[in-house]
Formats: structure tokens, sequence, C-alpha cells
């Protein structure tokens, strides 16, 4: 069971990563937008956070079609082969693309998945991870947790390699329930990877313990 931060920002990174709070780091194109890219390159962007993450730092990489995929994955894996894992989008030039960095010895992450049958694929291509996209699965009218537990069976009954990321998670519960499907890991944004750490209830108890901890000589 593991929990990755979906971050760019640097602080963040350091946070999490120095109180051992996350496994490793995720990004996303939707993370960029903002980003003034005449400052400094995506690739120089990514040189910059990846001797802040421990163990496993993925990263999307651009591209129309299968070629450009490929290109810029070996590019990006390049800066370091042990802690980065490309993303790539589940279309189709994405599998294909997929499919040919498996065969380069490069750790991959299918990711925007939205259906069980490119999870199907995903298994059968060998792709080391694949990341459910929950909330945008229920925006498109489906349910992003009843996706998980259907590829968790199926995975489980075909003894899959292939490890389920539950991303696009808006909520602690639904954190909570991605685990409860099947889930190996979740990507959670920064802020809810705070809300994590609260409880309400534990404030008041620990506030109440504080008001006899007053009278006490330590």
């Amino acid at each position: 069971m593991r929990i990755y931060l979906d971050s760019i920002n640097p602080e963040e990174i350091k946070w999490a990563v120095e109180n051992r709070l996350v496994y490793g780091v995720t990004m996303n194109p939707f993370l960029l937008k903002g980003v003034d890219t005449k400052k400094r390159s995506f690739i120089e962007l990514i040189m910059e956070l990846e001797p802040l993450v421990e163990n496993e730092f993925h990263i999307q990489v651009p591209g129309i079609n299968a070629d450009e995929l490929v290109k810029n994955a070996l590019r990006v894996f390049s800066i370091n082969e042990k802690k980065i894992v490309i993303k790539i989008p589940a279309t189709e030039e994405g599998i294909l693309a997929a499919s040919i960095l498996k065969r380069k010895g490069v750790r991959v992450t299918l990711t925007a998945v939205t259906t069980v049958n490119q999870a199907l694929v995903a298994n059968q291509i060998g792709v080391d991870y694949i990341a459910p996209f929950v909330t945008r699965v229920y925006e498109l009218g489906g349910d992003g947790i009843s996706l998980i537990k259907q590829i968790a069976s199926i995975y489980k009954l075909n003894n899959s390699t292939t490890k389920i990321i539950a991303a696009s998670i808006r909520s602690r519960e639904q954190i909570v329930r991605a685990f409860l499907a099947g889930a190996d890991a979740v990507t959670v944004k920064f802020d809810l990877l705070r809300k994590v750490l609260k409880s309400k209830k534990t404030s008041e108890i620990v506030e109440e313990m504080n008001k006899i901890w007053s009278n006490i000589i330590f």
C-alpha cells in the first residue's frame, strides 16, 4: 500500500518526502498550467525536482503519436533510470508507445485509464502501473471505485504484476474506498495529503488530554 504526492512544487515535495509521508511523486500536464516555460524547459524542471524525490518519480511526457512519445520518454528516462517511471496516456498511440518502451526496459505507467479493457491491454503489454482516473470516471457517468474493483479482481485472478495507482482522487473517503476496492496505491494533491493527517475528533480528544497534562509536573 503506497501513497504518492501529485505535485511539481519543490516545497511540497520536500515536506512530504522528508516526513516519509509518501512513497514517491507523480506529475501530469495539468500541473504545468501557469508554468513559464520561457524561464526553464520541461527537462530543466524535471532535473530540478528529481533529486528531491525518493523511490519513484512518475513523469508524463508529451507526444501526439507513438514515435514522439517514445522519443520524449527515452530522453526523460535517461535522467535517472532507477527512479523515473514514464507515464503514457492510455490512447491507441499511447499503448503502442508503452509496448515499445517496455521492450526497451523502460518502466511505464499507463495513465488516464477509464475502462477495464485498457487495463487488460496494459497487463498484456506488461506495463508496471496503470492509473485509473477515479473522479473523471464519475464525471463521465461511470463509477470510478467500481472500475478499480473490477480491474483489481481480474488482475488477482490472472496473477498480474501490473499495479494499480488510483488517480484523480478528490477526498479522504475516495482514498479509503480505492484501497478497499483493491488499489495498490493512490496519488493525491498536497492539500488532500494534509487533510489525511487531520481529524476533528482526534483534535478534540487531544485537547481534553492537554487540559489534564497542564496540571501535571513532568
